[in-house]
Order: structure tokens, then sequence, then C-alpha cells
């Protein structure tokens, strides 16, 4: 009895995951698919540039909040758990208006400064979009981390299927753009934050605790920040110099690309909904051994879903591109060769990112980005010049191999450091 309970609760624990997660890969590739036909590669590069400050703030919600949520909440008590998550949500709240105020601010100056670029039609659109996409976001691996992934389900099929309905609706009524785009996204993102309301649970918290959780997850996420936004400055550079020398447009075409390949995110994302936790748990219970034999079956797991998917997409890229995208996208199929090389690169370092989250050792994520951000900085121009979209392209799979030998040293090193049955204690 007892196994065949446990048995089915990690079925559930799993189906769940890689059911929402197919649903919001699959929103999100129709999504991009609606949006690339709809605005064209011109429009669709802008989209994507001004959606590159969303993903800033996710990123940097995700080092300081969901991250630490997600490795220190499965070892709270029963006790202990109301008042932890209660005031996880405070932190959550002051973060998004920290960044509402600073996106605000950001766009008015640049507005000043560049005002060719018109960005003022995004003043509220875009920080709009950004703050509750970030709290909807927050909410799903919320109900991940507490075990409630039904919740998590229902919260992301109010946003993303919303999300693909109403365009659908505007592209039909009125004139669709980048800046309607952005309130799309935003507005559905706060009806999933809605519908997940009746789901919170039990939750409360005091300054005191307040104060306490705060310094833990600070201790936890502050090589993460830096990490975050170095990373954001790794995957952003090359693009933003792509769109400098090359137009919006080549943005355009490496997304819409990038797209296609976004089913294999079924399996990062869904793992990365359930591994942190479980590897958390092993490590606390079982010590260094087990969270090992844990990632390295890890890393086969994400690395046999991830192959046959790149492998179809590159054998035929000019296909795909014409049947999803239509003809003002084919040209461009040589981009699907590199990705499936990126993809698989960032299977296999997955692993290493759930096993250094797992002993609370997160100091190389901070190195790795800096390392990666400086190389970025300075051979995105050179690259970019010389070699246009192949730059962008070898720059992007330099950086993760690079990326990739470091975390693998880092957490080798620390993991000889820790006795072999027993965790360390990170507090």
């Amino acid at each position: 009895m007892f196994l065949n309970q446990m048995v089915k609760s990690r079925f559930n624990t799993f189906g769940w995951a890689f059911a929402d997660q197919a649903l919001v890969s699959g929103m999100n590739l129709l999504t991009g698919l609606l949006l690339a036909r709809f605005l064209g590669p011109q429009q669709f590069g802008l989209f994507s540039m001004a959606w590159v400050f969303v993903l800033l703030s996710n990123s940097v919600q995700v080092a300081m909040i969901t991250s630490p949520m997600m490795n220190i909440g499965p070892k709270q008590s029963d006790e202990d758990s109301p008042r932890y998550y209660g005031s996880v949500f405070v932190l959550q709240a002051i973060l998004g208006v920290i960044f509402f105020i600073i996106l605000l601010i950001g766009i008015k100056v640049g507005g000043v400064f560049k005002p060719d670029l018109a960005v003022d039609r995004f003043i509220y659109a875009l920080p709009f979009a950004a703050i509750f996409f970030q709290v909807q976001d927050f909410l799903r691996r919320y109900f991940f981390t507490i075990g409630k992934p039904f919740a998590a389900f229902i919260s992301d099929l109010v946003s993303y299927c919303g999300q693909v309905v109403t365009i659908l609706i505007l592209f039909k009524l009125f004139k669709f753009d980048v800046t309607v785009a952005l309130w799309v996204c935003g507005v559905t993102s706060l009806l999933g934050i809605i519908a997940a309301i009746p789901f919170f649970g039990s939750i409360s918290f005091g300054i005191k605790g307040l104060k306490d959780i705060a310094e833990r997850h600070w201790q936890f996420s502050k090589w993460l920040v830096g990490s975050a936004a170095l990373a954001w400055t790794t995957g952003n550079t090359l693009l933003i110099t792509a769109a400098a020398v090359l137009g919006a447009a080549s943005v355009g075409y490496l997304r819409a690309a990038q797209n296609l390949f976004a089913v294999t995110q079924v399996v990062f994302l869904a793992l990365n909904n359930v591994l942190p936790r479980q590897a958390a748990s092993r490590f606390h219970h079982g010590g260094r051994n087990s969270l090992i034999r844990y990632l390295k079956k890890s890393a086969w797991v994400c690395f046999l879903f991830t192959f046959p998917v790149v492998v179809i997409l590159a054998v035929a890229p000019e296909f795909w591109l014409s049947l999803v995208y239509g003809q003002q996208f084919t040209g461009y199929g040589y981009i699907f060769k590199w990705l499936a090389l990126s993809y698989l690169l960032t299977s296999l370092t997955l692993p290493l990112q759930v096993g250094l989250g797992a002993i609370e050792f997160t100091h190389p994520f901070f190195w790795t980005s800096m390392t990666t951000a400086f190389i970025s900085l300075a051979l995105s121009v050179p690259l970019v010049n010389a070699l246009g979209l192949y730059g962008v392209l070898f720059g992007m799979i330099f950086n993760q191999v690079i990326a990739g030998t470091i975390l693998l040293y880092l957490l080798w090193v620390k993991l000889k450091s820790i006795s072999p049955n027993l965790p360390i204690n990170n507090k």
C-alpha cells in the first residue's frame, strides 16, 4: 500500500509537471508563431528586444525569490512552512514594486536620450507586462514547491491559453502592434494570478520572521543576483549587437527559430520545476552520494529527451520555417543546426545547476556568468561585424561550453569536500 501511494504521488508530481510545462511551452510556441506572423520579422524583432527587459526582471526574481524558495522551502517543518512562505510572498511583492518603478524610469530616460526610438509607447505596457509576468511565474513555482502542481496548471491554463485567444481576437478587431502585444501578455498574466488565489493555502508572516528569511534568501542568492544580471548580459549582448549592426529583423529571424526549439523546454522547464525540490531532499536526507546518483540520472533523462527533438528540427530546417511561419522567414535554416548543438549543451548543464542549488553553493553561478558576460562584451561586436548571424550563434555556443566547464569543475570540487553520507548546513 505504501509503495503504491509513493509511486502514485511521484507519478502525479511528474505528470502534472510535464502537463503544465507542455501547456506553457505549447502556448509559448503558438504565441511566438502568431506574433511572428502578425508582426512580421521587423516588428517581431522589436517585440523580442522589448521582451528581453521582461526576462531581466524575471531572472532577478528567480535569483532572489523562487530559486531560494525551491531549495529552502522543502526543508521547512509543517509548523514553520506558513510563516516561511508568507514572508516569501511579501518579498516577492516588494521586488515587483521596485522593478515597476525602475522600468518606468528607465523607459522615460531612454525616451529623452533616444527620441527616435519612440519608447514612450512602452511607458506603461512594458512595466505592466514585466511585473505581472514575474508574479505569475513566481506563483507557479510556489505551487510546485509546496506540492500543488494542479494549482500551477490552472494558473498557467488561464494565463497562457488566454494569451493566445486574446491575440487572435485582437488581431481580427484592431491594428496589432508591439505595444498591444505587451499589454496582452501583462493582462493575461494578471488573470492567471487571480485564478491562483483560491489555492494559496495557509500563509502568515511576522516582521522578525520576514527579516530572518530575507537574510537567509540573501545568503543563498547574493551570488545568484549578480549571476542573473551577468547572464542577462551574456544572453542579450549578442542580440542587441545584432539588432544594432544587422537590424531588428535579424533578431526576429533568430527568435523565430528559437521558438521552434522551445518544444525542448517541455523537458528543461518541467524538470526545473521538479529537480531542485527532489535534489535538495536527496541531499538533505542522503548526503553527497545520494545527490550524485540523482544528478547522473537527471543528466541522462535531459539528454535522451532532447536529442530526438533537435535532430528532427535540424534535418529539414527550411521545411519547418516555411510550414510554421511562411515564406517571409525562409532562407535562415542554417540557424537550426547551431541551435541544435546549443540546446543539447543546455540539457547537460541543467543537472549541474540543480546540484549546486541543492547544496546551497551558488558562487559558481556568479563566476560563470561574469566570465561569459566578459566574453560577450569583448567579442560581440567583432563577431557580428565579421560573421553576421553566424557570429551570434558561435558566440552563444562558445559561452555555453565555457559555462558548462566551469560549473562542472566547481560542483565536483565542492562535492569532494562534503562527507559522503551527511549533508552540510549552509544557512
